[in-house]
């Protein structure tokens, strides 16, 4: 039995080893097989390598060839050498003869100046070359010294041998100083008559050397009567016989009678904004209106000659509505019609018509030019633009804004109040909206047309039936981008635009629209399922405050404007301006900030938060800013109202981090945060010269 016993795990013994041995076999074969793929691959990717390499170094030697043979057809470098000599001895010659005809022109020009009996020049020139040097006058007439700085004015001065001139209007712009030092403020912002007291407080003295003007030969007596009230007394400026007598202008005659009108915005409820850095104002669909007014008074004007003064001015009080015009009046070719400026730099200039653009409109309630602490300065800018216009003076503003904003204690409010006794009030939509295709399609030759772009005009005003047309083609054809206010998603319209927005989101075009929340609207559940089915397309969707606007930009290159809802629009008389121009249109998006609103916006499911979870919205700032603040778009917690959230940042400022970023270079490394100065900031802690640095934001890590 033990014999057995010990047989049995004899037997079991090798048993096991023989079945271990097996398994150590099968397992030395599947290594061996595993050894086999991986030799295999380690070729095959070899080979691809070695054949990759070949095909570079084949690559090379073409190269290599074809710069060869270039070379080969290149002259030698001592012939080259040899060139270069005689061509820069040939550049010396001419160079020494340049000087020379430099130097006689110099001679030539005081020549000139010496024997000429009246040499007009600017104050910069006084100081600015030598052609003046060494020359003296009998007498020196310096004109519009109300806006010259004056130490110029005696750096002029020193020209003259006995006697010195100086014309201007201390009632009109004062010197233009860029400076927050005192001492400077009350040297050069004051024009040379209060310096000297030969004006105080905007009103002449008894000085002996003041001669007043008593008699205007520029304006018509309505313009001048409204000049008279805001900055002159009623017997001041006397109207020149010949001023009583002039009739107005033939091509006026699409206008009132009277020499001073209203162009009533309200009915087309237009909204104001600022522009990011310098806070100027600006206003669309106000710039369409003054734009489309100057094409409907050039209608009737032969095309004129560059050199003549332009009969059509359109003057405004913020430099941000100056460039806007100025690139809408270029969009529409009026050019050769056409001045735009500033009301400071329409000083000195006049026109047959001046067009004055107020530009102000919701959400502000507020602007220097209703301010009455700062009146006088206000209407020396108001009595500028009054006194360019030689027979016709129209005023662009909301009727509605400027009964409630602008007093008559304030520089507007005296300016408004007159011209509601004195002007005619038209609306803005019955005279341009309602007559620009008219008018501007009249067959007089060599008159103003309305360029064509794309096969249609670079400008056409819509009504409900012909702007929904127009938009769907836009809209179909979109490829890049589409941008847009919408201040309402309407049961009615929304369903037939829907569509075409879905449809160019499936062509992979970029969609970003702007609309105030949903709870604000009275169909709160049919906008929540809009908005939410735009993003679940990829559409960017961001709620807003303050932005009442209907515009909407296509491909950067189409722009629509105006009283029409594009989102639920439903049978009522309202109208879209379309302008096609690229370069307008980047101009309406660059005002717009849009590419920032895109990314305050998230990216489809994605919507960025406020650092609570809650939604964010852009706020159009209307209320008072800081002075040091000059970004008037924020983004800020949707729920402000109903939590104690006080999240509001510049709309510019990156989304916060959702982790700690990462080193560029390794990709692993985790920045950190580090202080420098009064904040912080993300620095890569092994490569912080070579890796970017971020400042550090609410609502990071």
């Amino acid at each position: 039995m033990q014999e057995c016993r010990e047989q049995v795990e004899k037997g079991g013994r090798a048993w096991f080893f023989r079945a271990r041995k097996v398994e150590l076999a099968r397992e030395a074969l599947a290594a061996t097989e595993r050894g086999h793929a991986i030799a295999s691959k380690v070729a095959d990717e070899a080979s691809a390598s070695t054949r990759d390499a070949e095909r570079a170094a084949e690559s090379l030697r073409a190269e290599a060839k074809t710069q060869a043979d270039t070379c080969a057809r290149l002259p030698a470098t001592e012939t080259l050498k040899q060139q270069l000599v005689a061509v820069d001895a040939e550049l010396d010659q001419l160079e020494r003869r340049l000087t020379e005809l430099r130097a006689r022109l110099d001679a030539l020009e005081k020549e000139v100046i010496t024997d000429a009996r009246v040499v007009a020049a600017t104050l910069t020139k006084c100081y600015v070359g030598d052609q003046l040097d060494g020359q003296s006058f009998d007498a020196l007439i310096v004109d519009e010294i109300s806006m010259a700085l004056p130490p110029l004015l005696f750096v002029a001065a020193r020209l003259a041998r006995r006697r010195v001139i100086l014309v201007g209007d201390f009632k009109q712009l004062p010197p233009i100083v860029r400076s927050d030092n005192e001492v400077t403020n009350e040297r050069l912002r004051q024009d040379a008559f209060h310096l000297a007291g030969i004006a105080q407080d905007l009103e002449p003295t008894d000085h002996s050397a003041l001669t007043r003007l008593r008699t205007q030969r520029r304006m018509l007596r309505p313009i001048a009567d409204a000049a008279r009230h805001i900055s002159y007394g009623p017997k001041d400026l006397a109207d020149h016989p010949e001023v009583l007598q002039r009739p107005q202008p033939d091509w006026l005659t699409f206008l009132p009678p009277n020499a001073l009108v209203v162009i009533d915005t309200a009915d087309l409820h237009c909204w104001c904004g600022r522009q990011a850095g310098s806070l100027s104002r600006f206003n669309l669909y106000s710039a369409q209106i003054a734009a489309e007014l100057a094409a409907m008074a050039a209608a009737a004007i032969p095309r004129p000659d560059p050199t003549v003064a332009r009969q059509i001015g359109i003057v405004t009080p913020y430099a941000a509505q100056r460039r806007l015009l100025s690139r809408l009046v270029q969009a529409l070719d009026l050019t050769a019609w056409v001045d735009v400026g500033t009301v400071h730099t329409f000083q000195g200039g006049e026109a047959q018509l001046i067009i004055f653009d107020s530009v102000l409109d919701k959400p502000y309630w507020t602007a220097r030019l209703c301010n009455p602490n700062q009146s006088k300065e206000v209407r020396r800018d108001l009595n500028v633009a009054l006194t360019r216009a030689r027979s016709k003076f129209l005023l662009v503003g909301s009727s509605e804004w400027l009964n409630r904003h602008a007093k008559p204690t304030s520089g507007l409010g005296q300016l408004w109040h007159y011209m509601k006794d004195h002007a005619d009030l038209v609306s803005a939509h019955d005279l341009v909206e309602a007559g620009f295709a008219g008018r501007v399609a009249d067959d007089r030759p060599h008159a103003y047309r309305v360029p064509v772009q794309s096969e249609s005009a670079v400008q056409e005003i819509l009504d409900e039936t012909t702007f929904f047309e127009r938009f769907a083609t836009d809209l179909r054809e979109a490829s890049e981008s589409v941008v847009g206010l919408v201040p309402f998603f309407g049961e009615y319209r929304w369903p037939t635009v829907e569509p075409l927005l879905r449809a160019a989101l499936e062509r992979r075009v970029e969609v970003t629209l702007v609309t105030p929340l949903p709870k604000e609207a009275e169909n709160k559940s049919y906008v929540e399922q809009a908005i939410r089915s735009l993003q679940q397309l990829g559409a960017v969707v961001v709620a807003s405050t303050g932005l009442h606007g209907k515009d909407i930009v296509i491909d950067s290159r189409i722009h629509y404007t105006g009283s029409l809802n594009w989102a639920s629009h439903r049978g009522r008389a309202e109208i879209m301006h379309r302008t096609e121009n690229s370069k307008y249109a980047g101009m309406v998006l660059e005002y717009l900030q849009a590419r920032h609103i895109w990314s305050a916006g998230g990216q489809g499911n994605q919507p960025r938060t406020c650092p609570r979870g809650h939604a964010v919205q852009v706020v159009n700032q209307s209320q008072r800013m800081r002075p040091w603040d000059k970004q008037p778009m924020k983004l800020g917690c949707a729920e402000y109202q109903h939590t104690d959230c006080k999240y509001l940042v510049d709309i510019n400022q990156r989304p916060p981090f959702l982790e700690p970023p990462r080193c560029s270079i390794d990709q692993r490394t985790k920045y950190r945060r580090v202080r420098r100065g009064r904040g912080e900031v993300w620095e890569c802690p092994k490569h912080p010269k070579e890796c970017e640095r971020f400042k550090v934001v609410l609502g990071d890590p």
